[in-house]
């Protein structure tokens, strides 16, 4: 019985023959840049001590490895299933080194190099016995987006076109001609140097698979053992493993690597985590929260459920084409406030969303999305709310993701999107409650401040929360440095007399001054005039403040709006914000800041109902 075979072999042994390597089409998109010719080349250069130190001399440098099925056909054939990232850059490296090599001939006529250059040809293209170019030695399959790119390049026919574009083979290409150039210009000598060490001294780990089974298995146990593999990755290789056991066609295999490919191409283009998406995907889908890291192993047992060959393999391209237009859905909803598209009605709310730092109801964006944008606008609001709800009771957003399966699985039972909404409104409601008890308790006496005691992200996010969400203030902006936190009752207080803040001592100080009621909105240039001055020497600050969350602490709201919703909103906003001191107050102490923060949130409470 065949096994699978490991051996170390030099560049020379792997290239100078007449090998084919096959990429197939389930390769992930080639990923190599800069970088990563970058660390090549520094590496290349550490290892030969600037490439002087004798070739015999060096010990010899491992690249890594490459796992390869063998072909059954007498031209020895064999398809790359891990390294096709290394064997591409390597004959690039091969292909530029040839380059460089026939540019110095050319300026210095010495025969020597090109000599070099011709024997050369042999690690990236296939040569017949009078040197005529046969074919290219790396086959990309034409389902890969590179391919074509890369042929031009062997072949040194890239057009005007591929010049200008952002292919990564391209990149990586340029970018070692640029390097070899620049070794060419300091002593065209290091490159005859070089291309022995890259032939003599520069190995790689071949090991070969005598079936696409075993080929498979070895994939799965390297990425176990710590290769840098995706979990999706290993997804889409046991899932064309699949299809080819249950007899897929070449048309649906290559419609299956078509929408893969467009899948993974839209992530990256938006610099969107596969890891990020699949987890919301499968929520948005399937209604199951699923730890990233064991993503693999649930499309393997549970995604799929019990399927025969032909209802499995039409399941399995459902997948692919439901990961291509919902990865166009997500990154819309994922994109910033002013191209957000599900939010595009009212960008307020993504700014919102982005203050509270909540992306968990991403999934339920998804299922809403071809609804009317009235009933986009209520599954936002809910949302929200529920979402400021667990941050500001101090609870984990993590908790977003446990309860949401429960809620996705009740709307997927509806058909229209009325229904959906109204489940949706419905389950969220009961949910909340819990945390609203909590804000009500916990808010009011919370010493918000942080390990230091002095900034305290929560309190500025809750009061900007406010501003931008409850007190429906569009307009402002939150431009960082911009905005800064006050301390009403002043965080520094060296040598005076506490009692007339309220406090028995320092420590009773500290209890105070991080607490919401302490806490206002003011732009930098006022927050540094105020500075640790009194309430009554800061009033004129407060009096002027563009903010409404501030401005309240000294004068009611006032609005020319006689009746409706914000009518109701301005005469909330002064109920809760607004202390109605008969008095002026001229040192803000325990006892406003207990009955501001009181205040506070009560209305946080009261507006964050569903």
């Amino acid at each position: 019985m065949a096994e699978i075979t490991s051996n170390m072999k030099t560049l020379k042994d792997i290239f100078d023959n007449r090998d084919i390597f096959r990429i197939p089409e389930f390769q992930r998109n080639f990923v190599w840049g800069q970088e990563q010719v970058d660390t090549l080349f520094d590496d290349f250069s550490e290892d030969t001590n600037e490439y002087i130190t004798e070739i015999d001399d060096l010990s010899g440098y491992l690249l890594g490895n490459i796992v390869l099925i063998e072909g059954h056909d007498s031209n020895k054939e064999y398809e790359v299933i891990d390294g096709q990232q290394r064997l591409t850059t390597l004959s690039l490296l091969f292909c530029a080194l040839r380059k460089c090599l026939l540019n110095v001939w050319q300026d210095t006529k010495n025969q020597k190099y090109e000599r070099h250059a011709s024997e050369l040809s042999r690690y990236f293209e296939l040569i017949d016995d009078d040197y005529e170019f046969e074919g290219v030695k790396i086959i990309h399959n034409s389902i890969l987006d590179y391919h074509q790119t890369y042929e031009d390049i062997i072949k040194d026919r890239v057009s005007e076109e591929e010049t200008t574009n952002s292919n990564n083979v391209l990149i990586v290409y340029n970018t070692i001609l640029d390097k070899l150039e620049a070794l060419a210009e300091k002593d065209p000598q290091i490159l005859i140097y070089l291309r022995k060490y890259l032939e003599t001294k520069v190995s790689l780990i071949v090991t070969i698979a005598p079936n696409m089974d075993k080929a498979f298995q070895l994939f799965e146990v390297l990425n176990d053992r710590g290769q840098q593999l995706e979990p999706m990755d290993l997804v889409k290789n046991f899932l064309l493993k699949v299809l080819n056991e249950c007899g897929a066609s070449r048309n649906k295999i290559d419609e299956f690597v078509k929408k893969w490919n467009e899948y993974t191409k839209t992530l990256v283009d938006n610099r969107v985590k596969h890891a990020d998406f699949i987890k919301q995907f499968i929520l948005a889908v399937k209604g199951q929260n699923i730890n990233k890291n064991k993503v693999y192993k649930y499309f393997q047992e549970e995604f799929f459920g019990d399927f025969n060959k032909n209802q499995l393999v039409d399941q399995i391209l459902k997948l692919a084409t439901d990961l291509s237009s919902i990865s166009k859905i997500y990154v819309t909803i994922e994109a910033n406030a002013y191209s957000n598209d599900f939010l595009k009605i009212n960008c307020n709310m993504q700014m919102i969303f982005s203050l509270l730092k909540i992306k968990q109801m991403h999934p339920i964006f998804i299922n809403f999305y071809d609804a009317d944008e009235s009933i986009k606008e209520e599954v936002v609001e809910s949302c929200l709310k529920y979402g400021a709800a667990v941050v500001f009771s101090f609870n984990q957003t993590n908790h977003i993701e446990k309860e949401l399966p429960g809620v996705i699985k009740a709307i997927q039972k509806e058909q229209d999107f009325t229904e959906k909404l109204k489940v949706l409104k419905d389950k969220l409601s009961v949910l909340i409650k819990p945390y609203i008890d909590d804000l009500a308790v916990l808010l009011p006496t919370k010493n918000l401040g942080d390990s230091n005691g002095r900034r305290s992200s929560k309190g500025l996010q809750i009061l900007k929360f406010i501003e931008r969400y409850l007190c429906e203030h569009n307009g402002i902006s939150f431009e960082k440095g911009e905005c800064e936190l006050e301390h009403i009752m002043p965080y520094d207080v060296k040598n005076i007399n506490f009692s007339q803040y309220g406090c028995s001592d320092a420590d009773e100080h500290v209890n105070y001054v991080n607490r919401i009621g302490n806490m206002a909105l003011l732009t930098k240039p006022d927050n540094i005039s105020a500075s640790n001055k009194l309430f009554g020497e800061k009033v004129q600050y407060y009096e002027t403040s563009k903010y409404i969350v501030t401005s309240t602490l000294t004068q009611e709201y006032k609005t020319k709006v006689q009746s409706g919703p914000h009518k109701n909103l301005h005469d909330r906003i002064n109920e809760y914000l607004h202390l109605f001191d008969n008095q002026p107050i001229n040192c803000w102490t325990t006892h406003q800041i207990d009955r501001r923060s009181q205040k506070i949130a009560q209305f946080l409470v009261d507006s964050l109902k569903i």
